[in-house]
């Protein structure tokens, strides 16, 4: 029993030094948050410029090259149309 209780006061002192460990890189972290604010403020940068670009929706893409196909065969299309009269 005496070892059970040991090792929870030492679990106990443990989680003690974490938790001022964890409030003190909160704090840093905060500061430095701040300081990146301000920093993009002096230098003008909005939000939107720090965001990663987006990758285009593949069914975007499928959409656009589906449109693209479409034409050319219609163009097609009307070029035989053009060249051989009784179509």
């Amino acid at each position: 029993m005496k070892r059970i209780e040991a090792e929870r006061q030492r679990l106990l002192t443990d989680i003690s030094k974490l938790s001022i460990l964890r409030k003190d890189i909160k704090d840093e972290y905060d500061e430095i948050a701040i300081l990146k604010k301000n920093v993009d403020m002096f230098l003008n940068i909005k939000p939107e410029q720090e965001a990663p670009k987006k990758k285009p929706s593949i069914l975007k893409k499928l959409t656009k090259y589906r449109e693209r196909a479409d034409r050319e065969t219609e163009q097609t299309q009307h070029h035989k149309g053009h060249n051989n009269p009784e179509l």
